[in-house]
């Protein structure tokens, strides 16, 4: 019934979302220097890789080989064989490089996954093949590493105006978005 006022609707949507949402989004990332900074996190069993060397990320020489193996540019050998944990803490690291994320882990703490409410440390062998973790034990890895799409945004924005309210603005304009392209 009204075809211009459902036009004006269409044409503001793109920019609303486009324009507004995304700008603002990505000049809190920047500003806020969250993009570029080790968070702690949960590590996904996806976006861990485990090389058979140990590389320091204070090593200019070491950063460029990490850099062009991560980039398909030289593969590097990865690490096949045993992560000895105690109490949580990894014991034989200097056999290999922990990735995460495209970036170097620091401070990995392994927990056993039994659930939301448990934190027990984990104390025993993980087992590694071609840097990929195959031990079907449940555990958790709490680590620093840089992190990406939601979960850096939430943290960008907690930096904000708003604080700690501020990673809620990221859930609220996901729901906006959602029902403004249904």
């Amino acid at each position: 019934n009204e075809p211009l006022s459902e036009g004006m609707v269409a044409i503001l949507e793109p920019f609303i979302d486009t324009i507004i949402i995304c700008t603002v989004t990505g000049l809190v990332l920047l500003s806020s220097g969250a993009w570029n900074e080790k968070h702690t996190n949960q590590f996904e069993y996806t976006e861990i890789e485990i090389l058979s060397k140990q590389f320091a990320e204070n090593n200019p020489e070491h950063v460029q080989k990490v850099y062009d193996h991560l980039n398909d540019n030289e593969k590097l050998a990865e690490y096949t064989g045993n992560i000895e944990v105690e109490n949580g803490r990894i014991t034989n690291n200097e056999a290999f490089t922990f990735l995460h994320a495209r970036s170097f882990a620091d401070s990995i703490i392994v927990y056993k996954d039994e659930g939301l409410l448990s934190d027990a440390l984990f104390t025993g062998s993980i087992a590694v093949s071609n840097g990929n973790i195959v031990d079907k034990t449940p555990l958790k890895f709490i680590g620093k590493s840089l992190v990406h799409s939601s979960p850096l945004t939430a943290l960008a924005f907690n930096r904000g105006f708003f604080g700690d309210y501020g990673q809620y603005i990221v859930a609220i304009g996901l729901l906006l978005f959602a029902f403004s392209t249904a």
